[in-house]
This record gives C-alpha cells, sequence and structure tokens, in this order.
C-alpha cells in the first residue's frame, strides 16, 4: 500500500490529478493502516 502511495504523490507532484480513488481510500488494507496510525499518534499524546 505504501508503494502505490509513494507512486501516486510522485505523479502528483509532477502535475497528474487522479479521478476513482475511491475503492483505495475505502480499502480494508487503508481502513487498517489509518487505524494504526491514529493508535501510534494518540499513545504518543498520552505520553507527554
Amino acid at each position: 500500500m505504501q508503494d502505490t502511495f509513494d507512486m501516486l504523490y510522485d505523479q502528483s507532484s509532477k502535475g497528474s490529478n487522479f479521478k476513482n480513488l475511491m475503492g483505495m481510500i475505502s480499502s480494508p488494507e487503508n481502513i487498517k493502516l489509518a487505524y494504526r496510525n491514529i493508535k501510534k499518534i494518540l499513545a504518543a499524546k498520552q505520553q507527554v
């Protein structure tokens, strides 16, 4: 999944536009990645 995001970032920085990304955004793998990132951020805030 990270490779896909890196490719999208690279292409967008060159001016590309994208359509039909909803399938990727709502994929179970991406939802799990977002959940892990949110948990990591919340845990870091609690340690402060």
